[in-house]
């Protein structure tokens, strides 16, 4: 379980990074600083010590968050 939360936090903090850049006039700016406080928040737990039920709703917010990064950034590319 520790693999597959290190594997989104990889993944989200490459599409933050992404969006954050393409983002040029702002459109979705409030919403990417909330993900970065989310992300920065995940990033810095001691993920070895969380119970199982931590993990799995991290997972779960995780890929969440993944997909909405994913839909923005294919908006953001399109309009561009």
């Amino acid at each position: 379980m520790n693999h597959a939360i290190e594997l989104l936090l990889s993944a989200n903090g490459d599409l933050l990074y992404r969006v954050s850049k393409y983002d040029r006039h702002s459109q979705y700016q409030h919403e990417i600083e909330e993900m970065k406080r989310t992300f920065d928040t995940f990033a810095g737990l001691p993920w070895s010590i969380e119970s199982e039920k931590t993990k799995k709703r991290a997972i779960e917010q995780l890929s969440r968050m993944k997909s909405r990064l994913v839909t923005m950034l294919e908006d953001l590319l399109y309009i561009a």
